[in-house]
């Protein structure tokens, strides 16, 4: 009865194509006293572009035009699935933006940059955009973005430069990184990064020249983004390849114990004195570095040099030393890496909730777990973001799910919880979990490099011993020749009374103590007559 009578009003009308309003306006009627939101305008575009709207859209396009983003986010099903308009640019855009207004914002970002064909979106939906997703949204660092000009014309040069910059891991796309440099704004984050970037690829492409200057300017930046320390070690490397070895050996000093670096630090400090013909320096360094409290943080070069220079200085006994220690550090931490990458999900759970609940850390504070990690784990910046992006993901399954639980009071014409709400939270648990296992996988490749590194190192090892075993036999053959004569090599390692390193428990490392250790090898490699 209720259609029938509808249809007669409609045929009163000269006009088929009536609007919600002319509706209202015909029939004398006024809807409720409402606040109007700042959506409204944008509402009357839309209404125009679609042209005849069913109630459902009616009902949709109200709640927009006050503010209630929520039942406007339900209401998209009952109102466009199906439909043209659904599939366009602009109908892409006004979907992904009531994602966005719901705090769906990374999948909302993700949605809006793989629409095709961006150009043809409604400017006033791209303005409205532009006013949601200010570029300082954490968001902007979470989601995985496909770049288009336009968005450059909505949301600026600086998201730009922050989303492409946040692919630039490799140092090796000079070209990328001269474009985004010229786009970047001074004391930003992401100019840094970009220079950073740029010294690393001088460096590494044999211009040290070119990449001095540029890390030289940027360690002056008051605002640094980038740790100090990381910039002295890679200052410390520029100078080392180049040959500058007193300069490397004073960057080097300069990063302090309480450094996640301090480690790498002293590894290269030790590779410096080496090369500069210093090998008491070299046994001093990793006097403080080859403690059994530090395996888990120190590299297999540590106690490879350790043996080297007691070698050279001809401490066998010292030397033979450090080949076991190599074995009893090395040995577990290889076993430890092949379980991580036989599926031991255990340590790398730990480490993944670790950075959710206290962001960044270093190394150190991850106690006995880190033995069973890879030791570049709280350096490495592409875990980092990963792990970023996955916490991101999980908190907005979180919101689909609580979105999803309340559809059955917030839906309008449907009867019960809505699917295709549920499709969301399915979705994002979905990304949640691919953003998780990259975390993994990249956890599992650095086990992977750690544990070629072992090997690598094993081998050196063995040159060691085999260097030992002739020097002890060339010492014997000699003495055998002429009795009188005992050509012994006396290695002398020892350190004064006060440079003695003392520590009351043998659990614990005074960290004032550490690298104040002095060796004395006046009487190394001198042939005694007995």
């Amino acid at each position: 009865m209720m259609q029938r009578l509808l249809l007669t009003v409609f045929l009163l009308v000269p006009n088929s194509q009536v609007f919600a309003e002319d509706i209202l306006d015909l029939l004398g009627g006024k809807e409720a006293e409402v606040v109007i939101g700042k959506d409204q305008s944008l509402t009357k575009e839309l209404r125009k572009e679609i042209g005849s709207l069913n109630a459902e859209q009616t009902i949709l396009f109200n709640f927009l035009d006050q503010g209630q983003y929520e039942k406007a986010f339900y209401q998209w099903g009952s109102a466009f699935d199906g439909t043209k308009f659904a599939y366009e640019p602009t109908g892409r855009a006004l979907k992904a933006y009531l994602f966005y207004k719901v705090g769906l914002e990374i999948n909302a970002l993700e949605m809006l940059t793989s629409i095709q064909n961006p150009g043809s979106i409604k400017k006033q939906m791209l303005n409205f955009w532009k006013e949601a997703a200010p570029i300082n949204s954490p968001s902007w660092k979470l989601a995985d973005l496909k770049w288009d000009p336009i968005w450059t014309d909505v949301f600026g040069r600086q998201a730009e430069v922050q989303v492409k910059s946040r692919k630039l891991y490799e140092a090796n796309d000079y070209a990328q990184i001269e474009s985004l440099l010229r786009k970047s704004a001074e004391n930003t984050e992401e100019r840094a990064w970009l220079e950073w970037q740029l010294a690393l690829h001088f460096a590494l492409n044999g211009d040290a020249a070119k990449g001095s200057k540029v890390l030289s300017l940027l360690m002056k930046e008051t605002n640094n983004f980038i740790d100090i320390n990381l910039m002295n070690i890679t200052a410390a490397r520029m100078l080392y390849e180049n040959g500058y070895l007193d300069a490397a050996i004073k960057y080097y000093q300069t990063v302090p114990e309480n450094s996640d670096y301090w480690f790498t630090a002293q590894e290269e400090l030790a590779w410096s004195f080496i090369r500069k013909g210093e090998p008491q320096n070299t046994l001093a360094v990793t006097k403080s570095l080859v403690q059994p409290g530090f395996k888990a943080l120190i590299g297999p070069e540590a106690v490879f040099l350790r043996a080297l220079s007691q070698l050279k200085v001809c401490d066998y006994k010292g030397s033979a030393q450090s080949l076991k220690d190599y074995k009893a550090f090395f040995r577990p931490k290889a076993e430890n890496l092949e379980k991580l990458l036989a599926d031991n999900q255990e340590p790398i759970e730990f480490f993944f909730k670790s950075l959710e609940k206290n962001g960044r850390l270093p190394l150190i504070k991850l106690k006995n777990k880190a033995y069973e990690l890879p030791r570049y784990v709280t350096r490495d910046e592409v875990l980092y973001v990963l792990s970023q992006r996955a916490y991101g993901l999980k908190a907005e399954a979180k919101t689909a799910a609580e979105l999803y639980s309340k559809s059955l009071a917030g839906g309008t014409a449907k009867v019960g919880f809505q699917a295709d709400i549920n499709d969301i939270k399915v979705g994002t648990d979905n990304k949640f979990q691919s953003a998780k296992n990259a975390f993994y996988n990249r956890i599992k490749l650095l086990a992977t490099e750690e544990i070629t590194e072992i090997n690598q190192i094993l081998q050196k090892m063995h040159i060691v011993e085999a260097e030992i075993l002739q020097q002890v036999t060339v010492s014997q053959d000699i003495a055998a020749t002429d009795k009188k004569l005992f050509d012994v090599k006396k290695g002398s390692t020892g350190a004064k009374d006060k440079d003695v390193l003392r520590f009351p428990a043998s659990e614990e490392v005074w960290f004032d103590e550490i690298s104040n250790f002095k060796i004395d090898v006046k009487k190394g490699c001198q042939i005694s007559k007995q």
